[in-house]
C-alpha cells in the first residue's frame, strides 16, 4: 500500500495533526511550527510549477494564509501536508490561469530552470549551447500546457512524485492524473519534434 507524503519533521517534534489540535485549542505557536515545517516544500513545489521565484513566494504566502483561515475545515482524512499542498496547487493553477488570461509568463532571468537535469556534467561549449537551447524550448512548451496538465506533469516528472501522490495533492483520481499526464507528454513530444 502506498503512503501519503510524510511530514518533514524531526523525531522529537509532534506530528502535524497534534499541532493542528493544539492550534484549535488556542496555542498560538502551533501554526507557526506548521509553517516552518512545510514552507520549504510548499515553496519548492510552487517554484517547480510556476518557474518564477516572486510568484512562488506569493503563492506560498497565500497558501499559508488560506490554510490558517480554513484550518477548521481540515478533517484529517488526508495528511496535513497533502491538504496544504492541495491548497498551494490550487493557488498555482489560479496563477497560471491569470498568466494565460493576460498573456504573460515569468520574466526572463527570474524563473528557475526545471530542466537543469538535462545538463551534461561537463559539457563543452557546443554541448552547453545545445542544452540551453533544448531547455529553453522545453520551458516554452511547458507554458503551452493547460494549468492542470502542467501541474500534473511537474509533480510527476520534475518532482518525481508517484501517481498516487499526484492524485492526493491535486484532488484528482489516479485515472485522471494519467490522462492529464499522457496529454501533457504528447503535447511536449509533438512540440519537440525530432528531439529525443
Amino acid at each position: 500500500m502506498k503512503r501519503e507524503p510524510r511530514s518533514p519533521r524531526g523525531p522529537a517534534e509532534p506530528p502535524d495533526e497534534e499541532l493542528v489540535a493544539r492550534h484549535r485549542a488556542g496555542d498560538g505557536e502551533s501554526f507557526g511550527l506548521l509553517v516552518r515545517r512545510h514552507q520549504r516544500l510548499v515553496f519548492g513545489m510552487a517554484l517547480q510549477v510556476l518557474r518564477d521565484r516572486g510568484e512562488a513566494d506569493e503563492v506560498t504566502q497565500e497558501a499559508f494564509v488560506l490554510a490558517f483561515q480554513k484550518l477548521h475545515q481540515f478533517n484529517g482524512r488526508a495528511a496535513f501536508g497533502t491538504w496544504l499542498g492541495r491548497i498551494a496547487l490550487n493557488r498555482c493553477i489560479e496563477a497560471l490561469r491569470r498568466r494565460r488570461r493576460w498573456g504573460v509568463g515569468p520574466e526572463a532571468g527570474r524563473g528557475e530552470d526545471p530542466w537543469a537535469a538535462l545538463a551534461d556534467p561537463a559539457p563543452g561549449p557546443d554541448g552547453e549551447a545545445e542544452r540551453r537551447e533544448l531547455a529553453e524550448r522545453l520551458a516554452r512548451l511547458l507554458e503551452t500546457l493547460s494549468p492542470r496538465q502542467r501541474v500534473v506533469f511537474t509533480l510527476r516528472h520534475l518532482e518525481g512524485r508517484s501517481g498516487r501522490e499526484v492524485a492526493l495533492l491535486t484532488g484528482l483520481d489516479e485515472a485522471s492524473v494519467k490522462t492529464h499526464l499522457l496529454r501533457a507528454v504528447r503535447k511536449l513530444r509533438a512540440g519537440l519534434g525530432g528531439v529525443r
